[in-house]
């Protein structure tokens, strides 16, 4: 169910998203909304599941020609074989994001997942890269707003038990990995020449690897970066004080406040921009 200002918005934007599409799509509202955990941060994911789309100049031209109040249009992705692409805008001072998937793809995704296989892309809006099974964490909060053939139902009927050679494959796959980042001799000597760039770069290798099996473990599919620490926290597999422990990992001696986070924010920032404009 819908908040009646977010079905008012989607009831405009639908008629038009579906014309993003050549054939049968599904639509879905998707990300903090439909999981009622939306804060006025939080912007409106709409996900779109179809197996060919127009190009990406004729998306955000459709966009803005045909509905009032949209602007800043940014559209990306795949243009000749459709895997995954996307049309960002503002409407009415509302950030949204609408995330085109190729319906096969998924399929495809779900039966891999199923046999335990185990891949991740490196994607710009993912601190550690979009893990291959992510998507079986998105589809059970999916609302559908357009799916005339039923496609979502059963997709979330095939995903919903968490498949066991996927809990084994992610156990041992990142387990492995968290136990050599935390014990080699190249992490020893970074720590011992004061290496911090290098040691921290591997502490947060671990810690993500560690957190992708505590989430096996429980059978519970990965939710992704975003709130990863509130989502530990309702796991009951997992060691004493889990989370606190992490914090005193990834951030040492430092102070957790708002200001504390804005300030790094800004810094990093500044040494992207300064890093752009070298030569």
């Amino acid at each position: 169910m819908l908040a009646e200002n977010l079905n008012n918005i989607v009831t405009t934007l639908v008629p038009v998203l579906k014309q993003f599409c050549k054939g049968e799509c599904t639509i879905a509202v998707g990300g903090s909304h439909a999981q009622q955990q939306a804060d006025s941060f939080s912007d409106i994911n709409i996900y779109i599941f179809t197996d060919e789309v127009i190009k990406n100049d004729a998306r955000s031209e459709l966009l803005s020609g045909q509905i009032d109040g949209v602007e800043t249009v940014i559209s990306w992705g795949d243009e000749s074989e459709l895997s995954q692409a996307g049309t960002d805008f503002i409407y009415n001072g509302t950030q949204i994001e609408c995330w085109i998937r190729s319906t096969k793809c998924i399929e495809d995704s779900i039966k891999a997942c199923c046999e335990g296989k185990v891949d991740k892309d490196v994607i710009s809006w993912s601190t550690k890269g979009y893990y291959s099974y992510g998507i079986l964490s998105d589809l059970p909060m999916l609302i559908p707003v357009y799916d005339p053939q039923n496609i979502l139902a059963h997709w979330k009927a095939d995903t919903r038990n968490y498949p066991d050679a996927l809990r084994e494959n992610i156990t041992t796959q990142y387990l492995s990995l968290a136990e050599s980042c935390a014990d080699n001799s190249q992490y020893i000597a970074a720590i011992e020449r004061s290496d911090v760039m290098y040691a921290i770069g591997v502490v947060n290798q671990a810690v993500h690897s560690l957190i992708q099996v505590i989430f096996a473990k429980n059978r519970c599919y990965f939710p992704g970066d975003k709130r990863i620490l509130s989502n530990l926290n309702r796991l009951s597999c997992k060691p004493e004080a889990f989370e606190d422990r992490v914090r005193s990992l990834i951030w040492p001696n430092v102070d957790l406040s708002q200001n504390a986070l804005e300030q790094q924010r800004k810094e990093l920032l500044r040494l992207v921009k300064e890093t752009k404009a070298l030569s």
